[in-house]
């Protein structure tokens, strides 16, 4: 239904888009063979679990790494999600095996789908940065309990959404807010923050830029409004 993401890796073009069947990854064009036709090298959405977008992708070092999700975190028509994020990544060969995942896809990052919390909807932006990868996600768990605690605010597919997730969670398994995570060879990864800065009204980390004087954080905040951080200056 649409490319949602494109990245540079090994001198192609790829593309990530969306398909409500699991989302895609193609390669469209290499300097080396301009004339080739575009090829596909992820289907279907690996197979594993209900991922229906690519949302980001990133090169680091002799990989791509591309992480995904499901639109607004859960689609009614499908009725897939609430689920983690997913992250793979694709060596120049195509071939790809899963960084973050269900446990059946034996992640070889060891952490399950949405670093191990259901809520963590979005393996939404990527960055390189320090010679370490940085990935930003969207924990849709501030979403919910907006929703569940005014009902005003309940419509449509947003009711069942609540209902997929009813019984409400008496205790979240996750600080409210978006996470940060980063690795220095895209197996090991280790957590910056998991309550969106201190703030769980940043739900989602929407971008990060590398720079000379630190790693910059944009956040989505709905609720009182972004916020950007600059962490540290290495």
């Amino acid at each position: 239904m649409g490319i949602s993401t494109l990245a540079s890796f090994n001198g192609c073009l790829y593309a990530g888009t969306y398909n409500p069947n699991g989302y895609e990854v193609w390669k469209l064009r290499c300097a080396s063979n301009p004339e080739a036709l575009p090829q596909p090298v992820v289907q279907a959405g690996t197979g594993f679990g209900q991922s229906e977008v690519a949302l980001s992708m990133q090169a680091f070092r002799d990989h791509l790494y591309v992480g995904t999700g499901i639109p607004l975190g859960f689609n009614p028509l499908t009725k897939h999600g609430p689920r983690g994020c997913d992250v793979i990544r694709i060596s120049p060969d195509n071939s790809w095996e899963v960084v973050v995942g269900p446990k059946r896809s034996q992640p070889i990052s060891g952490y399950q789908a949405g670093f191990g919390w259901y809520l963590n909807v979005y393996c939404w932006y990527m960055a390189e940065h320090g010679g370490q990868l940085y990935l930003g996600t969207w924990d849709m768990s501030r979403t919910v309990d907006f929703l569940a605690t005014d009902a005003e605010n309940v419509a449509g597919a947003f009711k069942l959404l609540l209902n997929a997730l009813s019984p409400r969670p008496r205790a979240w398994g996750s600080s409210m807010g978006g996470d940060l995570y980063r690795t220095p060879d895209g197996v090991h990864w280790e957590p910056v923050f998991l309550d969106g800065l201190g703030n769980p009204d940043n739900h989602g980390i929407r971008t990060l830029e590398s720079t000379p004087l630190g790693l910059f954080v944009g956040t989505e905040n709905p609720f009182s409004r972004l916020e950007v951080w600059l962490l540290g200056g290495g």
